[in-house]
This record gives C-alpha cells, structure tokens and sequence, in this order.
C-alpha cells in the first residue's frame, strides 16, 4: 500500500488514497450492503485523526463514473491510517473489483491526477449589509435539495457528452464559542432588517445554530475539459438560481482557472481561504451527518445503472464463507506472538502438513478454523490480522482467484505486515497480487531446503519485532 508524504507548516503528513470504479450492476441487495458498509467505513474516519479527507468524483459520458476517498493524517498517524484504508477491502468482500488501493507511487500518481484540467472553485461568499452579513450555504453536495444539485449537473453533462469533476475537501474544524454567539446575534440582526424574507432571516437562524455543532468545514470543485466551460458556468447559475433565488440572491461570479487549484486538489489539508470570517464558516461548515453524505456521496441511480459494467457472480468462492475446516486443531489464541495463515480451504490437504510441522517446532499460529459465521468475520479477521507479527500464505491458484484470500493480504500489507509466500503450486499471480507479492519472500515448498528456509524466515521477522 503506498502512502504519499507531503510537508505543512505544521510538520509532515501521510495521505493514502483508494480509488472506487463504477460500481458493478450488483444484484440490489448485494450493492444495498456496499453501501451501507461505505458509509461505514467513513464514519470510522473520526477515530483516524484526520488533517483532511477528500471525495472526488470525475465522470466520462457513458463510460464510467470513478471516485476515490483521500485521507491525509500527521505522519505519527500513519499506522492509524494504514488501518482504516484497510477496512476497505470489505468492499471488495462485496462486490468484487469496487475498491483499489495502489501500491506504488505511478498508479498512486495516476489515480490522483484523474482530473479534467478547467476548474472552479464553487464558493458563495455572503454579503455586508450596514455591518450586518448574510450568508448562503449552495453546495453541490447537498441531499437536502428535492434534485441534489450534482446528480443533476452529473446527468447533465453525461447528456451533453461532457467529462466532469467534482471535488470536496473536508477538514476539521473547531469552532469558537465567541464565533457562535457572533453569528447568533448576526441572524437576530437580520430578521430586524427591514423587508427582509422570513424564510431569509429563518435561513440565517439556521447557519448559526449549525455553527454551534459542526465537526468540519468543506471546499468543492468542479471541473470540465476545454470547450464545456461556458456550459459548466450556466449550469452553476441554473442550479443557484433554482435553490436561492426566491431568498433574493444573485448568483456569485464563478471563475473557471486553466490548471486551477493544484495544490488544493492534491492534498486536502491545503486551503486557499485558510482563515474563515464568521459569514463564510456559517456557509462552509458540516455537520456529523452532512460529512457522511458528502463523503459517501451517491450518484443517481438511472446514471448509475447506465454506467454500471456487468457484474460477476462468483458463487464457487462466495460459499468460502459457510466451508467448514474439519481437521486443523484448534488455532492459537493469546497475546504471544503468532502468525496469521491465509489460504484456500481446497488446498487443505497440501496445507494441513505444514501446518502441524511448523506448530511442532513451538511457532504460534491462527487460521479461521473457529469463526462461526459470517457476520463476525470481517471483526474476527481484522482484529487477529491487526495483531498478528507477520502472515504465512500458502499460494496456489485457488488461493490466488480467491477474494478472501486477496482481502486478508491487501489487509495484512495495508498495515505493514511482513508476508511469506509458501508456494504450493505453480500460479499465475493476477487481480493485483503480482504487484502486491513482488516485495516479499516466496519459498517453495517442493525445495530439498524448504523446512529450513521457512524456519529463518519465520524467525527473522519475530526477531525484527514484527
């Protein structure tokens, strides 16, 4: 797993990237889980203790729909990270080819600069009126609309057969009790206006009162390729007039920059208004749940299903979960240090036998043997992948077209762990494994020297403290 490094003038940061393709034409229950397991996984970021997270979305007309999450945290951090790009793989658990996460600094690089080049930052400043500000909160993002705004503007530019690009950075933000009250008596001030709108002076109640709990504060950006501004600027306008024009706003000029915004789109923890007065933090500021629908942001599903390559069934390796291993002893359990065993449950009778022999020389290790059913295995595998010191593949072709078996090594290799190939049979090393496997030993079991050469190298990852 690669992990890009940038420095701030708060110290160095670690951002690790996974890229979400159009999803699959899953069966409905199927996506329904994938779903629900996304916005899961980033409600989990809280305990990350992120400098910044964003979403990107970038379209190609009846082609595909890919996003990506980026997640950037202080360098101290960086295990913490490793952890939570790890919960990832659940996705692919579910429907398979849904997550990605690169392993080397090319196609880190690539999937970062998937970006059409015409950009514009979509920002709404508020407006003084005799020292009394109001503000407005348009976002793209925004589920609270009847048509939120980028699903429209995504079905648009799909009819059009215009590529775009959405981009949202969240950062956390702690909001001064001062800023509160300041705002607070701001939006008293303005119901006292003169002709001014309730639902306006209502509207500005409700910025302040969100200002008390917010957890973050967001920037987007979209973008386009040369040729589709004029559309893209309209379409702004549309969609502001549509939502706030009742309330008496005119719509913000809205500046499209030719290669704009590379720093901002590269890392979310780099901002280009930094410092917020209490008019813009009333119209940039998230709550809890206004981060998740950002962050989990669904397309419409009518693009969704048009854009959806065929989806796959894999029925021979969906039944892993409910396989029985009748005839391992029981794993070790325990805080001593021990090995994880990741392999393909039909290969058991090549697998057993090493197995007892590595367990007989006094070396700890867990395999999956007692998990009782689905629901705990996504916990019960993490945890033990978490805390394991290293872990013992044993490769065959199975192993390696099984899901579950990539799972546990994109796990185990998110979070550093060091792993040994035990390869049992010749295999053509595809879905990602190639690249993932390269970096570690492979010793083959077949070798006159294959019970020496597994002994050092157990051993000397325990040695390394692993």
């Amino acid at each position: 797993m690669y992990l890009a490094g940038f420095s701030t003038p708060d110290g160095p940061i670690a951002q690790g990237l996974v890229a979400l393709p159009t999803l699959p034409a899953a069966p409905a229950e199927r996506a329904r889980l994938w779903w629900r397991e996304l916005t899961a996984v980033v409600n989990g970021l809280y305990a990350v203790g992120h400098e910044g997270v964003s979403a990107r979305a970038v379209l190609s007309p009846n082609q595909e729909l890919r996003r990506a999450l980026v997640v950037a945290v202080p360098e101290r951090r960086k295990m913490q990270l490793r952890g939570w790009l790890a919960t990832l793989t659940r996705l692919e658990m579910l429907i398979p080819g849904s997550a990605r996460l690169p392993i080397t600094r090319d196609e880190y690089d690539d999937l970062s600069d998937d970006f059409p080049p015409v950009r514009c930052r979509v920002r709404t400043p508020g407006f003084q009126v005799r020292g009394t500000w109001i503000s407005c909160d348009f976002r793209l993002a925004d589920r609270r609309a009847a048509l939120p705004a980028l699903g429209w503007l995504m079905e648009e530019a799909n009819r059009r057969g215009y590529r775009l690009g959405y981009n949202v950075n969240v950062r956390p933000l702690t909001v001064e009790p001062e800023q509160v009250r300041r705002a607070l008596r701001n939006a008293l001030a303005v119901s006292d206006m003169p002709g001014v709108p309730p639902a306006l002076a209502a509207m500005q109640q409700a910025l302040a009162e969100r200002l008390a709990r917010t957890r973050a504060v967001c920037e987007e950006y979209v973008a386009v390729d040369p040729g589709a501004e004029a559309w893209l600027l309209e379409a702004l306008r549309h969609l502001f007039d549509r939502d706030f024009s009742a309330l008496r706003f005119d719509p913000p000029d809205w500046e499209l920059v030719d290669r704009g915004f590379e720093t901002e789109l590269t890392s979310p923890v780099f901002s280009d208004s930094p410092a917020l007065a209490e008019d813009d933090l009333c119209a940039a500021v998230l709550t809890d749940g206004e981060v998740t629908d950002m962050l989990a942001w669904r397309p419409p599903e009518e693009l969704a299903r048009r854009l959806a390559p065929p989806y796959r069934p894999q029925p021979e390796v969906d039944r892993e979960l409910t396989e029985r291993v009748p005839s391992l002893p029981a794993p070790d359990h325990g805080d001593e240090p021990f090995f994880f065993v990741s392999y393909r449950r039909a290969d058991l009778d090549r697998v057993a036998p090493v197995i007892e022999d590595v367990r007989s020389q006094g070396w700890r290790l867990w395999y999956d043997d007692e998990i009782a059913g689905a629901s705990e295995w996504n916990a019960v595998l993490e945890q033990r992948l978490a805390a394991c010191s290293g872990v013992l593949l044993f490769l065959s072709q199975r192993a390696v077209d099984s899901k579950y078996v990539r799972r546990e090594l994109q796990f185990a290799d998110t979070l550093d762990k060091p792993i040994i190939c035990v390869q049992i049979e010749l295999a053509e090393l595809r879905h990602g494994l190639g690249l993932l496997l390269s970096q570690y030993q492979r010793i083959s079991h077949g070798a006159p020297d294959f019970p020496g050469r597994l002994e050092e190298a157990l051993t000397r990852i325990v040695s390394a403290g692993g």
